[in-house]
């Protein structure tokens, strides 16, 4: 890589301790980043109140990786804590009212204005206060560091609009990786059409002034190609496998005959199990004996925990599906290692998803089979055909489809034939093609103004 390139600093909200999805994602670009040679620096939060926590994510960040933290205030975050939530640092907690619909229907004129109000402080999320003391400690820190070149990381959305500001002020090229689409987001609804407007003006700003724009699935490539045709800078670079994933020895499973089926990470919004609960209900009416089989564990937070608990007990399927709260990252891939099969779900509705959840990465490394409920011509198929998966696929909304599944599983066995293409030794590579080609743009004046240097 070229000097300036070897410099580089990395606005990314989740980073260790926080164990959110896309934590290891940066992580493992920063890790190898710097055992490449390059000079890396990590802008992150401070607050990390609400969030889940694995400290042992921490030992794995290199001491050459600077990182430096910056605060925030949640509002919806304290707001649940006044009504008595535990659940605080789930979405259905500190979302504010109303789901997408005119809140004006069904509540008075007070309502929808505090309703109003209170969205217009979360463009483009929730987070919108970490802004501005990361851009004051992004600056601080990218001219210690000689920054040649910004890399932002999102969801949450805000860290581009840090990076986005850092650019203009460093005066040096921005790299926006969209782990997740932004306003063609289905799980980023907003029902008032000024907003929509004042957060797609942000994404805009961000898309025209990034030098480069990474998505992580063609899918979702191929949407921003198609709304920005004028933009010749986007490209695809999905989530990975940690190397060290790779190397671990398999574990043991219990081998009792049993089928039992592991979900990570949390179940929210349009990945609510409704079609999974339906056909478990229909195998136990129609094959007792593989009913009497079959375990689905979810270990993770459930955002309809009420709901999904009334609807088991309803149909006598509470000793089949159980949820155990989070555990760390070490033992949750212990206990994909360890399953009969993994499960993965996808969003419901009609439109192929644009979307993979990182799970789908790890699930890969772990070496079970998968029962993936997502559409055949979505971005989840194309990354299990791509890997040469064991798998089966059904239909995230039809019962018979997934019964069916059931029925056929487990696959055959064995680690996922074409897992290397998605190391992240080989995705870093690209990321580094990606610094080298902003850099490129930055200094042929296409982008931003050539770096500063103290």
């Amino acid at each position: 890589m070229s000097p300036r390139a070897q410099n580089v600093l990395m606005v990314a909200f989740h980073f260790p301790p926080i164990a959110a999805a896309g934590t290891h994602r940066t992580l493992n670009f920063a890790r190898l980043l710097s055992q490449r040679g390059c000079r890396v620096a990590v802008l992150t939060t401070s607050s990390i109140a609400g969030q889940a926590e694995d400290l042992g994510l921490l030992a794995r960040v290199p001491e050459r990786v600077r990182v430096v933290r910056a605060g925030h205030f949640d509002p919806y975050l304290v707001l649940a804590r006044l009504r008595g939530r535990r659940d605080a640092g789930t979405a259905a907690a500190v979302m504010p009212a109303g789901d997408g619909a005119a809140p004006g229907r069904r509540a008075g004129l007070l309502q929808t204005g505090l309703d109003y109000a209170s969205r217009l402080f979360m463009i483009p999320d929730r987070y919108v206060s970490w802004v501005a003391p990361a851009v004051l400690r992004g600056v601080l820190l990218g001219r210690q560091v000689a920054a040649g070149v910004l890399y932002s990381t999102a969801p949450p959305y805000s860290a581009h609009v840090v990076g986005l500001l850092l650019s203009r002020i460093l005066g040096i090229p921005l790299v926006a990786d969209f782990r997740d689409p932004w306003t063609l987001n289905p799980f980023h609804a907003n029902p008032y059409a000024s907003q929509r407007r004042l957060d797609a003006a942000c994404e805009e700003a961000v898309l025209r002034g990034a030098a480069r724009v990474i998505l992580n699935t063609v899918q979702a490539e191929a949407l921003y190609r198609t709304r920005y045709p004028e933009l010749d800078k986007f490209c695809t670079i999905n989530n990975g496998i940690d190397p060290d994933l790779l190397e671990r020895p398999p574990a043991p499973r219990a081998g009792n005959g049993s089928l039992r089926l592991v979900h990570i990470g949390a179940i929210y919004g349009r990945r609510y199990p409704a079609g999974l609960v339906r056909a478990l209900a229909r195998l136990k009416a129609s094959d007792a004996a593989l009913f009497a089989r079959v375990l689905v564990e979810q270990i993770g937070p459930v955002d309809e925990g009420p709901r999904l608990a009334g609807e088991l007990q309803e149909l006598g399927l509470g000793g089949h599906f159980v949820v155990s709260g989070p555990v760390a990252h070490a033992e949750a891939f212990r206990r994909c290692q360890a399953a009969d099969g993994l499960l993965l779900l996808g969003p419901s509705g009609r439109q192929p998803e644009v979307q993979v959840p990182s799970k789908l990465f790890e699930y890969l490394a772990a070496g079970r089979p998968i029962l993936a409920l997502a559409r055949r011509d979505g971005a989840i198929a194309t990354v299990l055909e791509q890997a040469r998966a064991p798998c089966l696929l059904a239909d995230p909304d039809d019962p018979e489809a997934i019964l069916a599944g059931l029925r056929r599983f487990p696959a055959a066995g064995g680690r996922a034939a074409a897992v290397e293409r998605f190391g992240y030794e080989h995705l870093t590579s690209l990321l580094e093609r990606e610094l080298e080609q902003a850099l490129g743009r930055s200094d042929r004046g296409a982008s931003v103004a050539p770096a500063q240097e103290e």
